[in-house]
């Protein structure tokens, strides 16, 4: 299951500013950066493109990248929904009291595009495409907003004790970021994110010619998958990009290579504990979350429940030049290709031994699958390890995990471990 949220306010009531377009764009963005700070999910926000065209915002949407772009499984799926909802309600009624929203009967709204704020001259070389610029003044929200004419820049400023209202949204907010690569690096609540130094100084210093010198201790930085959301005394700005796991992941690859030597003497890995006994079904959400994420994969879906009579099949992938045992000559000359896989997840209270995995060569054949790939917890016995040796030698593709292979994936992708704490957790 996928899900995502939406914000579209309604014309007959709120208009002005490219047709809504700051009321679309704030709430979106705020809600986002709110559910981040909270460590509810790092999500991704997009715009529908208004009916002149950009910089006009028709709508905004938002995807929970992390910790859910992953499979959700059914069971997962309710708890999901109703934490996201949770988050979603309190953030709404901060969001309300900050920027001083109410319903129109009570507070009629209004708004002005001339004259322009005056902290918007002086923009012009930060915010692109000045000549189609969107700026507006609010009341019901209250709010002075611009937006630059590729939709790459969006700043509101707020009235003065707006700050103080939202200060609850970040109270538990208090990420350490380091610098590395030309970038900052975030990791708070399990969800991680990247920021380029440049983008920093940008964001650091539009608020700066709008409320006064500052320097980045005084700002909070929120970065979320798609914007990067900086919140001064009055004035927020956000900065779109691309801060995803894909980009930490890419720096933590090159930052592991450029301290492989004082990494093995200063640092100790990441330990982990496994519940016991493993939940069955819960266990299969784990490998089923981490594999779709996994280079190569192209698709990867269960084929029924976990204690469900399946012939052999637990779970069924497109897996792009996944890889083999080591050793042997076939695994190397096929490996370019892709596979249709299929995966069955053991757990057992002791090793995974051959008498627990049906005939693998029948089970490829009945299935029309090029290939088998075995995970086990918390372990295989040697006379199952030599019979897919065997097999693979033989020319059939077999691969298999225990728990070590997920916990090193676990530590590049600490947010799916934060969804299976029930399952899986740090060492204290």
């Amino acid at each position: 299951m996928i899900f995502y949220g939406a914000v579209r306010f309604d014309s007959s009531i709120w208009d002005g500013g490219g047709g809504r377009t700051d009321l679309h764009d704030i709430f979106g963005l705020m809600w986002a950066a709110a559910l981040r700070a909270t460590g509810a999910s790092s999500p991704e926000v997009w715009l529908d493109v208004g009916m002149v065209g950009s910089p006009e915002i028709y709508s905004r949407f938002m995807y929970f990248d992390q910790p859910y772009s992953s499979a959700l499984g059914e069971e997962e799926s309710g708890p999901v929904g109703r934490r996201l909802a949770a988050h979603t309600a309190w953030i709404a009624h901060v969001l309300w009291e900050a920027f001083q929203f109410g319903p129109p009967n009570v507070v009629e709204p209004r708004w002005w595009e001339e004259p322009r704020p005056r902290w918007i001259a002086g923009l012009e070389d930060l915010v692109p495409s000045s000549a189609d610029w969107i700026w507006i003044t609010r009341e019901n929200p209250n709010w002075e907003y611009l937006v630059a004419g590729d939709n790459s820049v969006s700043i509101v400023r707020l009235d003065r004790d707006s700050r103080e209202a939202l200060d609850q949204l970040w109270a538990f907010y208090r990420p350490k970021p380091v610098t590395f690569a030309g970038h900052y690096i975030f990791s708070e609540h399990g969800l991680v994110n990247s920021v380029p130094a440049e983008l920093v100084e940008k964001g650091t210093e539009i608020i700066s010619r709008i409320d006064g010198s500052v320097g980045v201790d005084d700002l909070i930085i929120i970065p979320i998958e798609s914007h990067c959301i900086f919140i001064g005394e009055r004035t927020i700005v956000a900065l779109a990009g691309q801060f995803d796991a894909n980009r930490y992941n890419q720096l933590r690859v090159e930052w592991e290579a450029a301290n492989a030597k004082q990494a093995a003497v200063f640092l100790a890995d990441v330990r982990w504990t496994w519940s016991t006994p493993v939940n069955p079904a819960r266990f299969e959400e784990l490998v089923e979350a981490i594999l779709s994420e996994e280079p190569g994969f192209e698709w990867v879906r269960a084929a029924g429940p976990a204690f469900e009579r399946d012939q052999g099949r637990d779970l069924v992938a497109l897996w792009v030049t996944p890889p083999g045992l080591p050793g042997g000559d076939v695994h190397f000359e096929t490996a370019v290709r892709k596979r249709k896989v299929v995966i069955q997840v053991k757990s057992r209270k002791k090793s995974v031994g051959k008498s627990d995995v049906r005939d693998v060569r029948d089970t490829i054949e009945r299935h029309d699958a090029d290939g088998f790939f075995l995970v086990a917890h918390p372990g295989w016995s040697n006379d199952l390890f030599n019979y897919c040796e065997s097999l693979a030698r033989r020319g059939i593709w077999v691969d298999l995990w225990g728990p070590m292979h997920m916990e090193q994936r676990l530590r590049a992708r600490p947010y799916i471990a934060q969804r299976f704490a029930d399952v899986v957790r740090r060492a204290e």
